[in-house]
């Protein structure tokens, strides 16, 4: 396969369900990336607001990240499988104990925040000896059949269906009134699963209270509330765990994507009295919390908290609200919402109904002028904006200035 005319073999070979081809029928192929750029074959630069959508938080070759993985790589230790351990995992354990609620004091690791969904469905459902969840309108938690069951974003896959476990939808961001009676009428429920931002579903922050109120209901009726924090964990909403936001302690934590430093991993934090009722080798992976992986997610935590990293996500959140203000300008352009070093433009027609065809070529544009951004939205008429936290506000700056420009040509 050649670097220089990669697509022919690419076309040939690559499943059609892919999204390699979803922006541009020529995408670039990178060979290099540094901070928030990457450069293509061809030598051109990119200003990357995907960030792997959401994996590379603290930017592509961070020195701390790199030189962990390095580190690893020279113990001549590549992978021991789920029966082992190594000392890169239990240096990264010893940490998140730090930083997490001591009520989550028991951890499981996996090879992405899918898997990761699976493993706290599958903990809440031997805990409770209940198979039935309430999750909510928008929700997303993956694509295997069981994170496709309790998400309501199932996109060609809803023809799958029915799925199991069952679940019972409520709108994100309900009244309490309309939580009560769903309560009251569902069947006998293994959890309450929820992103505590959803980001797929267009970067939607819920109403002050909403997790406070989803902890106070779960406790009362003694169901696991499961947060789903693959996408907003390790900084991503403006503080180290969106659920900090509110203060709240869930009882099974899902984590991946940033998680990792860059890798692919994941883990699920729980409570004892859960993490504890099922029995060795109910659930594994062969390739759960790679080393490497390891490695890399202890440097990039590491570096957030020496460097107080989740203050400057809190500036970005600043900046991003700064040069977005404008967008409405734009007559396709009919929101601007987020938090953190996550938002989303929401894109309409001329009738005020959800874009999906401008919104992929105002992000095809964005991409040939030298903008990465990432898809999101209930229809995916959102253009998503998702830096890294290293970003500058001239890389940030100029991220707007090429959005604005690809508006213009929409007009």
């Amino acid at each position: 396969m050649s670097d220089d005319a990669p697509h022919e073999v690419y076309r040939q070979v690559l499943s059609t369900a892919t999204k390699t081809y979803a922006v541009s029928d020529d995408p670039p192929v990178f060979v290099r990336g540094e901070g928030a750029w990457l450069t293509d074959t061809q030598g051109k630069r990119y200003l990357d607001f995907a960030c792997g959508s959401g994996s590379t938080s603290l930017g592509h070759n961070h020195p701390a990240i790199m030189a962990a993985v390095r580190a690893q790589l020279d113990t001549g230790i590549t992978h021991i499988g789920p029966h082992f351990h190594t000392a890169a995992q239990a240096r990264l354990y010893r940490l998140l104990r730090t930083v997490l609620p001591d009520e989550l004091s028991r951890f499981h690791p996996a090879t992405n925040g899918t898997e990761a969904t699976e493993t706290a469905l599958k903990a809440a459902m031997h805990f409770t000896g209940r198979r039935a969840f309430l999750a909510f309108d928008g929700g997303y938690h993956g694509r295997t059949l069981g994170a496709l069951a309790i998400s309501a974003a199932r996109g060609p896959n809803e023809t799958l269906g029915p799925f199991a476990p069952e679940a019972v939808f409520l709108p994100y961001g309900c009244a309490e009134a309309e939580l009560t009676a769903a309560l009251e009428t569902a069947p006998p429920l293994a959890g309450i699963i929820v992103e505590p931002v959803q980001a797929t579903s267009g970067m939607i922050v819920p109403p002050d209270g909403f997790l406070t109120m989803l902890e106070t209901h779960a406790k009362s009726h003694r169901i696991p509330l499961i947060l789903d924090e693959v996408f907003t964990g390790f900084g991503r909403t403006g503080t180290l765990f969106a659920f900090e936001r509110e203060n709240v302690a869930p009882d099974l934590l899902i984590l991946g994507k940033a998680f990792g430093g860059g890798f692919p991993g994941g883990l699920v934090a729980g409570r004892d009295g859960i993490m504890t009722r099922w029995s060795a080798g109910t659930q594994s992976s062969t390739f759960q919390l790679h080393p490497v992986t390891a490695a890399a997610a202890k440097a990039s935590l590491e570096f957030m908290l020496e460097q107080d990293v989740v203050a400057r996500v809190r500036q970005i959140e600043q900046w991003m609200i700064a040069h977005g203000a404008g967008l409405k300008e734009y007559g396709c352009v009919v929101n601007f919402r987020g938090a953190g070093a996550m938002f989303g433009v929401e894109i309409v027609d001329m009738d005020g109904a959800p874009d999906q065809r401008t919104t992929k070529s105002i992000r095809a544009s964005a991409l040939e002028r030298g903008l990465i951004t990432w898809e999101c939205g209930t229809s995916g008429h959102m253009i998503g904006l998702v830096p890294p936290f290293t970003v500058t506000e001239e890389e940030l700056a100029l991220a707007f200035e090429i959005l604005c420009q690809t508006f213009v040509d929409a007009a």
